[in-house]
């Protein structure tokens, strides 16, 4: 049995989407004061590997303690999508990227490898990353998905078509999953995924330990 962290660290210096106020750590307690260490920390709901759930886009969405726990894994399939960098994942390249793999039936959790991951820690990190066009979020919520996922910052364009593709996915109850790493590790593999976020009354997205369990 193998497991493959996706997860990127929370930290005060970690890449933020724009306009977010950086995580903040600090130690309350201390061992060598109060016998204990304890932290306070203070960050947004959508920092770093995250997931998103209908209220997120919507008034009156689904929140995270609305969901059964087992929304948040199942079984799961990576497909390669390297060779867009910078551009739209249309219907088109879509449909010859799962040409490549035997099957998606059954899958619960569809995961973009777009290398993006790469450039954590970087300002290209914010420039030009792979999103999900209109035709394809519309065509993931016909698949009986419970989520799907990507290894850049968002699934939607940073200058165009604001949350649409979140709008698109989220309406149809399919969870989003952002700022994921090392999905090159899952290719052709099968794998059962785990993302379990905080319960958080009201919350509209939150933190996850991503992680996959290949089989």
């Amino acid at each position: 049995m193998k497991f493959v962290d996706l997860t990127q660290t929370l930290a005060e210096d970690m890449p933020l989407f724009p306009g977010t106020p950086a995580p903040k750590f600090n130690v309350k307690y201390r061992v060598e004061t109060d016998g204990f260490r304890e932290l306070e920390m203070t960050l947004y709901s959508h920092t770093g590997t995250h997931l998103d759930t209908p209220a997120h886009v919507f008034a009156h969405g689904r929140t995270l303690e609305d969901y059964e726990v087992d929304q948040f894994s199942g079984a799961g399939v990576v497909l390669d999508c390297t060779k867009i960098r910078g551009e739209k994942i249309t219907m088109e390249i879509f449909e010859q990227v799962l040409k490549k793999r035997e099957f998606i039936e059954g899958v619960e959790y569809l995961f973009f490898y777009t290398g993006w991951d790469q450039k954590w820690g970087s300002k290209e990190y914010f420039k030009g990353s792979p999103s999900l066009s209109e035709d394809v979020a519309n065509h993931l919520t016909t698949l009986n998905l419970k989520g799907i996922g990507i290894d850049a910052l968002s699934v939607d364009s940073m200058t165009e078509d604001f949350l649409l593709a979140h709008r698109i996915l989220l309406e149809k109850g399919v969870i989003i999953v952002e700022n994921l790493k090392n999905l090159g590790e899952l290719l052709d593999q099968d794998f059962e995924f785990y993302g379990f976020p905080l319960k958080i009354r009201g919350g509209e997205g939150a933190p996850i330990r991503g992680v996959a369990k290949i089989r």
